[in-house]
């Protein structure tokens, strides 16, 4: 079963980096080759050409839902709303999925979207202390969902 894990965000708004980060230790990892790991910073369009050719799709993205900053948010694609104001220059991410799945030939079985509540998306190039302390949570969750119905055994997170 192919699984795609696209991370979104930008490196230039803290914790929009979130998802980067979490792709940084995901690859420290010694992944299934059914696991493809694709990076979208600076152009979320890509997740548009990656939809297809795979059976899962896990997109990870900083989520704000108004939860406490670090919370983690695991969402269905039909589970969440396109917001209500889309520009030409940024789309939101469920917005951009459904876009996607509109377009796709081959649309994933299952798609998933994982992310943390950010403490802030202020401009900078660092993850905030409260969100930098819970990206192996994300990772963790990211794993469980790789391996949900499967029978993939990713080797256990490692923090070295």
């Amino acid at each position: 079963m192919k699984v795609k894990i696209i991370a979104l965000g930008s490196i230039a708004s803290s914790d929009d980096a979130l998802a980067l980060k979490a792709m940084d230790k995901l690859r420290s990892i010694n992944l299934p080759s059914e696991v493809e790991l694709i990076e979208a910073d600076r152009n979320p369009y890509r997740l548009l050409s990656e939809v297809e050719e795979c059976d899962k799709l896990i997109v990870i993205d900083a989520i704000r839902a108004g939860a406490p900053p670090g919370t983690i948010h695991k969402l269905g694609v039909d589970s969440i709303e396109p917001a209500r104001s889309i520009t030409l220059h940024r789309m939101d991410t469920a917005t951009l999925i459904k876009l996607a799945l509109t377009l796709a030939s081959e649309k994933p079985r299952d798609i998933v979207i994982i992310g943390l509540e950010p403490y802030t998306v202020d401009p900078g190039e660092k993850l905030s202390p409260r969100i930098e302390g819970e990206i192996d949570k994300l990772v963790e969750e990211v794993l469980r969902e790789i391996n949900r119905g499967k029978h993939l055994n990713p080797s256990p997170l490692s923090t070295t």
